[in-house]
C-alpha cells in the first residue's frame, strides 16, 4: 500500500492541488493529514472542500483548534489576524468539522500500527519536534509500546528518521514550507517496502499570495515565495 503523507496546508489550495495531482499521479490508496488545514491564507472553504472530497484522514493542529476555540495569545499578530478572519469564513458545518477531528490518532494501516500527531505524541497540538529532537531517548518518552512509523507535523521541516525500528517522518509544509524550499513538501509511505520518500512540487504561489496579501496581512503572503 502507498500511502501519502501531509501537513500544515494552511487553507492554501492551490498548493494543496498540485499536491493532490501528484499523490493521484504516484498512485496513493490513501492519505494522513498530520493537521494545520487552516490557517495563514486565504482558501479555507476551498481547502476543506479538497480535504473532504479526497477522503483524507485528519487530526486536528494548532491553528485548527484556534479557529474553533479562541486565538491563543501566544500566537503572532499576523497569525492571530489569518485565524480571526478564517472564523468568520466558516460556516457551521465546516466548523463542526473542525470540531470533530481528534488530535491525535494511533491506528493500523496494513498491519502496521501508526501515529498521527501534529506537534509530538505526548503534546500532540503544540509541541514543536524537529530532527534532532528525535532519539531513542524521546521514543522511550513517548511510547511503553513503539508503533511502526509516527507522522508529526507543526515545524513545516521535512523529514525522515528511523530509530530502532520506529520510522519518524514530517511530510514537511504544504502550504507554508519554512526551510528555504518554496515548493510544497508532502511524502509517500510504501507499507510493503517499509520505505518513506520524500518529495517537493511546484504550485502557483503569485495565485495564493496575491489572494492572501488581498485580505490578510501582507507579509503573510510575502513570505510564501520565500520559504521561510
Amino acid at each position: 500500500m502507498r500511502v501519502g503523507l501531509v501537513s500544515d496546508i494552511h487553507s492554501n489550495s492551490p498548493a494543496l492541488d498540485s499536491v493532490l495531482e501528484e499523490l493521484e499521479r504516484l498512485e496513493v490508496d490513501r492519505i494522513l493529514c498530520a493537521g494545520d488545514l487552516l490557517g495563514y491564507n486565504a482558501f479555507p472553504n476551498k481547502t476543506l472542500d479538497q480535504l473532504i472530497e479526497y477522503d483524507v484522514t485528519s487530526i486536528r493542529g494548532n491553528h485548527d483548534e484556534a479557529i474553533v476555540t479562541e486565538t491563543p495569545s501566544n500566537f503572532n499578530i499576523p497569525a492571530k489576524r489569518a485565524v480571526d478572519w478564517t472564523r468568520r469564513q466558516l460556516s457551521d458545518d465546516e466548523k463542526r468539522y473542525l470540531r470533530n477531528l481528534p488530535n491525535k490518532r494511533q491506528m493500523s494501516i496494513d498491519g502496521k500500527n501508526v501515529v498521527v500527531a501534529h506537534g509530538s505524541p505526548t503534546n500532540p497540538v503544540n509541541q514543536y519536534v524537529f530532527e534532532d529532537d528525535v532519539t531513542p531517548q524521546i521514543l522511550d518518552h513517548w511510547f511503553s509500546s513503539k508503533p511502526d512509523i509516527v507522522v508529526l507535523g507543526h515545524t513545516h521541516r521535512q523529514f525522515e528518521k528511523s530509530i530502532g525500528g520506529v520510522k519518524i517522518v514530517n511530510p514537511g509544509s504544504v502550504g507554508q514550507p519554512r526551510d528555504g524550499d518554496n515548493r510544497s513538501a508532502f511524502a509517500i509511505w510504501n507499507t510493503e517496502k517499509d520505505s518513506i520518500d520524500l518529495h517537493r512540487t511546484e504550485y502557483n504561489i503569485e495565485k495564493t499570495a496575491g489572494r492572501t496579501r488581498a485580505v490578510l496581512p501582507r507579509e503573510l503572503g510575502d513570505r510564501l515565495s520565500e520559504g521561510l
